[in-house]
């Protein structure tokens, strides 16, 4: 249980640690390294997501509605919701005239990805605390806790102190790209888009179950397993993601409040 609970945790936490990063990040930019009000936003985020958890925790008691409601789609249909508005709360953010306005919508973008794999998580707890309820699955969960912190205050790090601004823009992209070809993969799996027999399985040498997979499916959308259509909207995604970044972003300076 130590190690379902461990891989669990990452796969949900890590997508949000990410995001959290990415946007600790882009307001440090923003406010031109201004300390005070670099961790005025901060704890704004972070309060943020301890309601979006109460959120999350919510939604997973009304699941078992959802599981019954639209042919048995109503939930998958809610996650590709989340992740559209996800990203358009991102892109609303990115051009905001004002740090207030930004700061409201990539907050709601914060929500928009933390409910949903919140409540994959809380979902997989109660089932399990129904069987067993021994420590090894607090120790996994404290395991995948800090090394989803850690990452994230590394790569918090990595994207303010050693990369540079278009550097940062890049990975931005990439994640973007990532939840957007997720919600292909949503769709794929209810049926109501058709895919393709996979291309190749790269499983052998990176399994999408195992922490390295799961991160690198989170930054950039890999799939050890993957279809025509995958590619070639994540593909797609990359590229509308990039123009949009950089040509849409204000440059790296202070915005009004």
């Amino acid at each position: 249980m130590l190690i379902n609970s461990l891989l669990l945790l990452i796969e949900e936490a890590l997508p949000i640690s990410i995001a959290y990063a990415y946007l600790c990040s882009f307001f440090h930019y923003q406010v031109n390294h201004h300390t005070s009000k670099n961790h005025k936003i901060t704890f704004l985020l972070n309060v943020t997501i301890v309601l979006s958890l109460l959120l999350g925790l919510a939604f997973s008691s009304i699941r078992p509605t959802l599981t019954n409601m639209v042919e048995g789609q109503a939930y998958e249909l809610a996650l590709v919701l989340f992740i559209a508005l996800f990203i358009l709360f991102v892109f609303g953010g990115l051009i905001a005239s004002t740090a207030r306005i930004s700061l409201a919508l990539l907050s709601a973008s914060l929500v928009c990805i933390v409910i949903p794999h919140a409540s994959d998580f809380f979902v997989f707890m109660q089932s399990v605390f129904n069987i067993d309820t021994s420590t090894e699955i607090y120790t996994g969960i404290l395991i995948g806790l800090g090394i989803c912190f850690s990452f994230s205050y590394l790569l918090y790090f990595f994207c303010t102190r050693v990369l540079n601004h278009s550097t940062f823009k890049i990975l931005l992209s990439l994640f973007l790209a990532a939840q957007i070809a997720g919600a292909l993969t949503i769709l794929e799996q209810i049926g109501l888009i058709s895919s393709s027999l996979p291309l190749w399985d790269s499983n052998f040498l990176i399994s999408e179950s195992q922490e390295y997979g799961q991160l690198l499916k989170t930054i950039f959308g890999y799939d050890a397993t993957p279809s025509i259509e995958y590619i070639a909207v994540l593909a797609v995604s990359i590229v509308l993601t990039s123009v949009f970044i950089f040509k849409l972003i204000p440059p790296q300076q202070e915005r009004k409040s």
